[in-house]
């Protein structure tokens, strides 16, 4: 997410290494940004994948969607004189998993067939101080699988909710993130996941003052 606004913990294809683009000072233009006055931000994407993998595990081994939606609002923040201390901002949107096709023998499917397996709704809130961002959410986790027609299928019994915690910084050359992720429902079990990302500068811009047009984005989780 956007510099300044605490990113929701996300869940990702397996891949080793991703591209971003950004425009010429874009990356410095936001990170001068103060926020203090109250401001709205809507978005989403929309992942392609060959596989779905969710904390280690192959929960998908064939081509899926994963349309994720937010809308964050900025609280403003509290200042001492000309110095921001900290910002505040409120953020809620929605996540899912979309199976293309039909499992094939011996392949894993959370449901069974084409169409919605998972949705994950989620509300945050977020607290951000420099270059350190820290956020609070909730997330439940609805699941569509028919067992009749694929007995390893998520279906509404395997419901559950989660509390997490996210705590990140931001770097010019790394980022690194920590979050833990409490199950308050059905599972009552926890989570825990470090990660860093590490941005390589790999087309020089000429124009000043952001001298990094793209880089390569390379992730460890």
């Amino acid at each position: 997410m956007r510099r300044g606004w605490p990113g929701r913990p996300r869940r990702t294809p397996l891949c080793a290494a991703a591209l971003a683009v950004s425009g010429i000072g874009v990356a410095e233009l936001a990170s001068q940004q103060r926020y203090e006055d109250p401001r709205v931000v809507v978005s989403g994407d929309v992942t392609f994948a060959s596989e779905y993998n969710w904390r280690g595990l192959t929960r998908v081994n064939n081509w899926v969607l994963q349309p994720d939606a937010y809308v964050a609002a900025d609280l403003g923040a509290l200042s001492s004189g000309a110095t921001e201390t900290i910002r505040f901002s409120l953020s809620a949107g929605i996540w899912a998993d979309v199976e293309i096709r039909d499992p094939g023998p011996g392949e894993h499917s959370d449901r069974g067939g084409p169409g919605f397996g998972e949705l994950n709704p989620w509300l945050q809130l977020g607290a951000g101080m420099g270059d350190v961002d820290l956020a609070l959410g909730v997330t439940p986790y609805f699941y569509f699988g028919d067992a009749l027609d694929f007995p390893s299928a998520r279906t509404s019994a395997s419901n559950t909710t989660e509390l997490y915690l996210d705590a990140r910084t931001r770097g010019r050359t790394v980022d690194a993130r920590a979050t833990w992720w409490l199950d308050i429902d059905e599972i009552g079990g926890s989570y825990f996941e470090t990660a860093a990302t590490l941005h390589i500068p790999f087309v020089p811009s000429f124009f000043a003052p952001d001298p990094v047009l793209a880089d390569l984005e390379l992730d460890a989780i």
